[in-house]
């Protein structure tokens, strides 16, 4: 798994306060399981304890936001 670089990032600095709420109400929608998608249509589907944007430089919106696995961080946008 792939170790976090949030000790040396300013992205903390940058999520709106109400960020846990937030991160709750995507993981619990998501299940807490990868949602990245395979071009057949299929979702990932393995465990995930972080949520991400979608879009680069999107917004903070849930609908901008999905849950990844430890095999696609480096697909996420922030």
């Amino acid at each position: 798994m792939r170790a976090s670089n949030w000790g040396n990032s300013d992205r903390r600095s940058r999520l709106p306060s109400n960020w846990k709420a937030i991160r709750e109400i995507v993981g619990q929608r998501d299940s807490w399981a990868c949602q990245w998608h395979f071009a057949d249509g299929t979702y990932c589907g393995l465990p995930g304890n972080q949520v991400d944007h979608i879009r680069p430089s999107g917004s903070d919106d849930p609908t901008n936001l999905r849950v990844p696995c430890a095999m696609h961080p480096e697909q996420t946008a922030s």
